[in-house]
């Protein structure tokens, strides 16, 4: 799940510096929809792991996941450098 949080901390933060951030997240949940199911996990809690400061982004990632069953991404679309961010304490285990 670690790895499916960076990426949207990237997504949300080239986003909001581009201006398009809504766009990046429903291609964020396009991508990795069978990731997010495949885990167990709602793109509330995805956003909750986040930087993203509100949870009414979660969604634009379902968005993504629902429309996964019909398109793709282009490559190159989705930024591919890390984000640093503070780590924060786990409060709970979603992987189970």
């Amino acid at each position: 799940m670690n790895e499916l949080v960076e990426i949207l901390n990237l997504c949300y933060s080239d986003g909001m510096k581009n201006h398009n951030c809504n766009e990046l997240l429903i291609c964020f949940g396009v991508k990795y929809a069978n990731k997010i199911e495949n885990y167990g996990i709602t793109p509330e809690i995805l956003v909750k792991e986040s930087i993203i400061p509100n949870s009414y982004y979660s969604i634009f990632i379902r968005q993504g996941m629902e429309l996964s069953k019909y398109v793709k991404i282009i490559p190159g679309i989705l930024p591919e450098q890390p984000v640093n961010m503070p780590m924060r304490k786990q409060e709970e285990n979603y992987s189970e």
